[in-house]
């Protein structure tokens, strides 16, 4: 909260996102609110406790979801980024959206990308055609759009909801010619 609220005293810095595994997220969202950031990221890539463990070889699923809804009671804009994985939580795609759609929450799916010693192949991999296709299945879609010229992610709006799914196909569908943003 201390950084953020520097950051936001700073001339020009309207705008301090954080993005987040939301572990200690229940004890600073109103902290980090008060300091001035208003949007989240929270990576969370299940709502299954023995598969988070797995994924994060941690045991702090409900601290996250406790944290989630702090944040969301505190006033945060939050977005919801899984990485859905052949094998791994492949099954969660659909009760993740539901879940998001519920209680208004933007979630994007996000290709596993390769990095040194994730495991990264491209069997793993869960294309954007894919999870179009999966999705459709369970909801109804429109044509999908990127909302900002420079964002990563194309929103399909769902029927029935306010706030749409995305999808980051970074691997199947690179889209780095759009990008303004850096990261370090």
């Amino acid at each position: 909260p201390d950084l953020v609220a520097r950051l936001t005293r700073i001339l020009d810095v309207e705008d301090v996102p954080i993005t987040t595994n939301g572990v200690l997220l229940a004890r600073l969202a109103d902290a980090l609110y008060a300091a001035g950031a208003r949007r989240l990221n929270v990576s969370l890539d299940t709502l299954s406790q023995a598969c988070f463990q797995q994924v994060t070889r941690r045991d702090a699923l409900n601290g996250v979801l406790a944290g989630i809804t702090a944040a969301r009671d505190a006033g945060f804009r939050i977005k919801i980024n899984m990485i859905p994985i052949r094998g791994v939580n492949e099954d969660q795609i659909i009760p993740m959206a539901r879940w998001a759609l519920e209680r208004g929450f933007h979630l994007r799916y996000i290709e596993y990308m390769p990095f040194a010693c994730n495991g990264w192949s491209m069997d793993r991999v869960i294309t954007a055609t894919e999870l179009r296709r999966r999705l459709g299945r369970a909801f109804v879609l429109d044509e999908g759009m990127r909302v900002q010229p420079e964002s990563p992610a194309v929103d399909y709006g769902v029927a029935g909801s306010d706030v749409p799914l995305g999808i980051i196909a970074c691997v199947t569908e690179p889209f780095c010619h759009h990008c303004s943003r850096m990261r370090p």
